[in-house]
């Protein structure tokens, strides 16, 4: 885990700036993309999965416009828009969609739990969990 899936995780917008913006003095652009799309070990998920599951839209556009990918899948197939759904994160949710994840965008999970497959399906159980609740 880089620090800045560790800003993403602990949902710190302004740790992720000021990391970004030291790295961007240090290392020539086409490893910063590859930097800030660097997937942990294991599971592999990017800063992006981490800021999605937390909701933080802001830190979500940002690392986008420093060359986040938000198609990018961790070890299971899901990308942000599945984990910002298994996170019931509605407006992270919306503004990867806005940003052009396909809300019916296909999970490659091997694991069967009743939280994977399309994010459209992990949207409506977000949507019925939360109806549930009133």
């Amino acid at each position: 885990m880089t620090i800045l899936h560790h800003a993403a995780l602990k949902n710190s917008l302004s740790k992720a700036q000021i990391i970004v913006k030291h790295l961007e003095l240090q290392v020539p652009i086409n490893e910063r993309n590859a930097w800030v799309n660097f997937k942990t070990e294991g599971d592999q998920f990017t800063a992006v999965h981490f800021a999605s599951y937390k909701g933080n839209t802001n830190l979500i556009k940002f690392l986008v416009s420093k060359g986040a990918k938000l198609s990018e899948e961790n070890k299971f197939g899901l990308n942000g828009m599945h984990v910002s759904a298994q996170g019931d994160q509605a407006g992270s949710l919306v503004s990867l969609h806005f940003n052009f994840v396909s809300i019916s965008s296909k999970s490659k999970a091997s694991i069967s739990t009743s939280r994977t497959g399309e994010a459209v399906h992990l949207c409506t159980g977000l949507v019925s969990r939360r109806q549930k609740l009133r």
